[in-house]
């Protein structure tokens, strides 16, 4: 078998049987169509890439998700068997080829900052930057841990016979999320869907709307700039009760006496068989800041797109610093604070089933453990 011709069966034998994705397996083989052979994926690959990298003029780059191939190219990440070596290589290239385009967004933010027409780089732009340079991953729905966190949330979801969920995206710091949750309720089976994203800062509305539109696969999304913690909420909003309200890492941005009163405004907002999914950072003790925001630095190993210039690389740490350093880190305690808050300040039955753990920096420099937990909330 040559590199150019290889076994269909045994390529198919690298996808799910749909244990992630309640049996679905490449439903009327759209997705597989591109790539019959190993020469086939590489054409794809780089066609892709001549899509995202032209033109060069970051004033004329169209950052949007209106090519097949991209779109079909994300719907992979989620399907591959994660421990396969195809896997790999699509959701790599894929994290790869958007490196590129979220330097030029953070070299274009920092002219424009320079020139005082904005104040900084937005969070959201080093926040694409970031996640690109982790390869999607701690986004919301990301493929390793979405099956305990996002996907059981959807299956019950249809098992309820809900045929066209009403889903509120509650903040969002890269488009990843808003992705992934699409590529979910597509590939869980719904036909159809409604997307509410909000966010209370413009630039990532902005961005979505010009990566996605308002229709990525089979759901329609609209925007809307929102403080969840407002005395008023847009109508469309607050007039909503929602199936779904999908989040990733929120309560980090908030003060612990606020924490609370988001979920009294969740459980509002809820449907009366409606889940909240998130997944949350659980930290018991005190964070060393610098040290935090230092080790953002390292993943300037991950960018490849211009790997050997040293400005660039230059450039990339002090983004990802700012990164560090921008936004909140508020994350709860422990799960017994989620519990309190959840069940006695907003009256909702809650389960928190176990992650993974992580170590984040801690005063003094050594490093303390932070479990990670998915959340799920009913009426």
């Amino acid at each position: 078998m040559t590199d150019t011709q290889f076994n269909k069966d045994l390529y198919a034998k690298a996808i799910f049987p749909m244990q992630l994705f309640d049996g679905i397996f490449f439903r009327n083989g759209t997705v597989i169509r591109e790539i019959d052979s190993a020469a086939d994926f590489g054409l794809l690959m780089a066609q892709l890439v001549n899509q995202i990298e032209s033109p060069q003029d970051i004033n004329q780059r169209k950052l949007s998700l209106d090519t097949r191939l991209e779109k079909e190219l994300v719907l992979l990440t989620h399907l591959i068997d994660t421990s396969k070596t195809l896997y790999f290589g699509i959701q790599h290239n894929l994290a790869n080829s958007r490196q590129e385009r979220a330097y030029q967004q953070c070299l274009y933010s920092e002219r424009k900052a320079h020139k005082k027409e904005i104040q900084s780089i937005p969070y959201h732009v080093l926040a694409f930057l970031y996640y690109t340079l982790m390869h999607g991953q701690s986004t919301l729905g990301h493929y390793d841990t979405a099956e305990r966190s996002y996907v059981s949330a959807l299956r019950e979801l249809r098992n309820q016979g809900i045929s066209s969920p009403r889903v509120l995206l509650l903040g969002f710091s890269s488009i990843y999320s808003l992705e992934n949750l699409a590529a979910m309720l597509h590939l869980v089976g719904f036909k159809q869907s409604n997307i509410l994203a909000i966010d209370k800062m413009a630039h990532p509305l902005n961005a979505g709307k010009s990566y996605y539109g308002n229709k990525l696969f089979n759901s329609t999304i609209t925007y809307i700039q929102q403080d969840i913690l407002a005395d008023q909420l847009e109508d469309r909003i607050a007039e909503t009760q929602f199936d779904l309200i999908a989040t990733h890492l929120f309560f980090t941005h908030f003060p612990d006496a606020q924490k609370k009163l988001v979920w009294k405004k969740i459980s509002q907002l809820l449907s009366p068989n409606g889940i909240f999914a998130d997944e949350e950072i659980f930290v018991n003790g005190r964070i060393n800041r610098q040290a935090y925001n230092d080790y953002f630095r390292t993943l300037t190993n991950d960018y490849k797109p211009d790997a050997t210039d040293p400005s660039t690389l230059l450039n990339i740490s002090d983004y990802l610093y700012q990164f560090g350093s921008a936004g909140p880190f508020n994350p709860y305690y422990s799960i017994s604070y989620v519990s309190y808050d959840a069940q006695k300040e907003a009256g909702l039955r809650i389960q928190m089933p176990f992650l993974s753990t992580r170590n984040i920096w801690a005063a003094g420099g050594g490093v303390v453990t932070a479990d990670m937990h998915a959340i799920h909330a009913r009426k």
